[in-house]
């Protein structure tokens, strides 16, 4: 699952109003795309990994079994989904919603979180 994981990764950098998407594998690996220069390779990791870590501890400290999660910056918004199998996506978008609709990043949390062998 991994491998079709990380081609769809690679397959959706090219949407529109995309700053950066990746995952965070359960064996620990990331697979992330920058589609912008001021998002750069060391801190994506950084981010997906502290994804994780927010999934997990709403699990293990709260509780709570987040699926999807939403984090607002001054100029950016990370949306983040988890799959049942553990692997964790993050995709950073504009806040502006005219560029990237909510809808639009939805459907691409909807993508991953039932993204399955046969979709490869």
């Amino acid at each position: 699952m991994k491998e079709t994981i990380n081609n769809w990764i690679k397959a959706q950098a090219s949407r529109t109003g995309l700053f950066a998407l990746g995952v965070a594998h359960t064996d620990g690996t990331f697979a992330g795309q920058s589609c912008s220069s001021i998002y750069p390779s060391i801190f994506l990791n950084n981010s997906w990994r502290n994804l994780r870590e927010c999934f997990n501890t709403g699990r293990d400290q709260h509780q709570v079994t987040p699926v999807c999660l939403r984090l607002v910056f001054e100029h950016a918004c990370l949306y983040a989904a988890q799959r049942s199998d553990g692997a964790v996506l993050g995709v950073y978008v504009s806040r502006d919603e005219q560029l990237v609709p909510r809808g639009q990043v939805e459907i691409l949390l909807n993508e991953f979180l039932f993204l399955s062998e046969a979709a490869a």
